[in-house]
């Protein structure tokens, strides 16, 4: 009977030590599975981090140029209507060189000031 227990608990220990060993291959397996994956993931997530710093700076730039631009135009209008006031002056001044009488009277009115960005 002794005998019989013994190579019972041989046999039982041997199949211990093979589905122990299938185990630890299977964890392992597992885990390289899951280190791929999040290597993966971590690799796709930073690119697309990268794109989007890629994408904010492409936009921050062109605001920027945007906002020259527009600094540029407003700088211009100013003083083209500058040289229409200046023209305007002097034409309504010769009118009233001219013919005092039939000139209207016109309302001074001040220029509206530009929106300071």
């Amino acid at each position: 009977m002794s005998l019989i227990l013994s190579i019972l608990a041989i046999f039982v220990g041997l199949v211990g030590v093979y589905l122990a060993a299938d185990t630890k291959e299977n964890v392992e397996s597992k885990i390289q599975g899951h280190l791929e994956y999040y290597s993966n993931s971590t690799k796709k997530s930073l690119d697309n981090c990268i794109s989007s710093l890629v994408n904010l700076t492409a936009r921050i730039e062109y605001l920027e140029n945007a906002t020259e631009n527009y600094t540029d135009f407003k700088t211009q209008i100013a003083g083209e209507l500058a040289e229409i006031n200046t023209k305007l002056s002097h034409v309504r001044h010769e009118l009233i060189i001219m013919d005092p009488n039939k000139i209207p009277k016109l309302k001074a009115r001040s220029p509206e000031p530009l929106e300071k960005s």
